[in-house]
């Protein structure tokens, strides 16, 4: 009976894979994710950071929005632009600090928003330009931080730079806070990714998303 059900089980596993790896399934519940551009004249272009290594590099996600983010500073979207974010290496650690709602600086393994702005000043741009959060560890508290500095510098609206995959969850969090803020995601992905191991990924970033979704309705994060 055990081997039967081990049996099983292990089809099952190869099936998923299988599908998961060689039809379009991941790109097509990661398009249900994307926010199509609304690039407008704003306050503040705000850069979500999408982590970073302890050895002070940033990650693909994080260095595709900061590019991004500096691409429209440069197209003269705004005259200001927010670094946000820190990053909690561990998963786990992270989801227990998001239910938890703890705010706690130990907690943050290393600062990717900082890294954004040494970027952003050895590219030229200047530092006066720059808001940079170091505190907030989770999609939630970054926009309760830019919120508060928007408020405490009376700007009413800024564009969200973030992943295809994420700025779904960034606008309903942004509108829950009462934020005007505009979706300006990275250039759209998903329909590209099309080889075995990139839609394997693919698929765990999107379960993440929609797993977060859920998480942050319950909380009523949105």
């Amino acid at each position: 009976m055990l081997r039967r059900l081990l049996i099983l089980l292990s089809f099952g596993v190869n099936l998923v894979f299988i599908i998961v790896a060689f039809t379009p399934l991941a790109n097509r519940l990661g398009e249900t994710l994307y926010v199509k551009p609304r690039l407008i004249n704003t306050d503040l272009i705000v850069v979500l950071g999408g982590g970073a290594y302890e050895n002070g590099v940033l990650t693909r996600a994080s260095m595709e929005r900061l590019l991004h983010g500096l691409m429209l500073y440069r197209s003269g979207y705004s005259s200001r632009i927010a670094f946000v974010g820190g990053t909690i290496k561990s998963r786990s650690r992270k989801v227990v600090y998001t239910l938890t709602g703890a705010r706690l600086p130990d907690a943050i393994d290393v600062v990717e928003s900082e890294i954004m702005a040494n970027i952003s000043d050895t590219l030229g741009i200047s530092p006066s330009v720059f808001f940079v959060e170091k505190g907030s560890t989770n999609t939630y508290t970054n926009l309760e931080a830019i919120k508060q500095y928007m408020e405490e510098n009376r700007l009413s609206s800024c564009l969200i730079v973030t992943s295809p995959t994420h700025i779904l969850r960034a606008m309903k969090v942004s509108q829950k806070l009462g934020l005007q803020c505009f979706p300006a995601p990275v250039d759209n992905y998903i329909p590209y990714i099309t080889s075995p191991e990139d839609r394997i990924s693919l698929m765990v970033e999107v379960l993440w998303e929609l797993v977060a979704l859920r998480v942050y309705r319950i909380y009523g994060y949105i």
